[in-house]
């Protein structure tokens, strides 16, 4: 008689939680949002270098990003476990994805300066903090019981995964970018321009 491999069930069950749309929903939008953290992170730390050339500034980015985690997780928790979970989840993604558009706007418009990239930086920090416990707590909810370790494996795998994607991919466009530098392009005065524009139509 021919032993069956044991790993093999222990293999393919790791997706089987996957085969919850609810939970396969959860898990490519939090994959993806990973990845654009980590090079949001990496690309804040470029940015920084190359508007100081102060390697304890860059530092200081990489604290504003991961400090409000330690002021806020208690509070996050709490907000988790009391507020309707995907209102919250929908509202911190609503700031965070206003947040990232302003930080980006006033970079490609070359109006972002030290303290700015510290503050956006910071308040995506927070926003993240806040939608941790929430977001943890919604896997739960997509899955059975029985299901939940092999849930938690997937995310896990997928949070180291993009923390060493992440910041690959943001080098790699960063020194993309530096390539072209060189290169004139219509896109920052068209930027600085709009933002000119919706200033002074803000203060009319």
């Amino acid at each position: 008689m021919n032993p069956s491999n044991p790993t093999a069930p222990n293999a393919a069950s790791l997706w089987s939680p996957l085969a919850q749309p609810a939970f396969r929903g959860l898990w490519g939008a939090g994959s993806l949002f990973f990845v654009g953290n980590a090079m949001q992170n990496m690309a804040a730390s470029w940015l920084m270098i190359e508007l100081t050339a102060s390697s304890f500034l860059s530092a200081l980015v990489q604290t504003a990003s991961f400090l409000p985690m330690f002021l806020l997780s208690l509070p996050a928790g709490v907000l988790a476990d009391t507020i309707d979970r995907r209102r919250l989840m929908l509202r911190i993604q609503g700031v965070y994805g206003l947040a990232a558009l302003t930080l980006t706007l006033l970079a490609l418009a070359g109006w972002i300066g030290p303290g700015g990239l510290l503050f956006f930086t910071f308040l995506l920090g927070v926003c993240t903090a806040l939608q941790s416990p929430s977001w943890n707590s919604a896997v739960s909810d997509t899955v059975a019981r029985t299901e939940l370790p092999l849930a938690i494996t997937l995310v896990s795998m997928t949070f180291n995964g993009a923390r060493a994607v992440g910041p690959g991919l943001a080098g790699v466009l960063c020194l993309r970018d530096r390539a072209h530098s060189a290169e004139p392009s219509p896109l920052k005065p068209a930027v600085r321009t709009s933002c000119a524009k919706i200033a002074g139509e803000w203060r009319a």
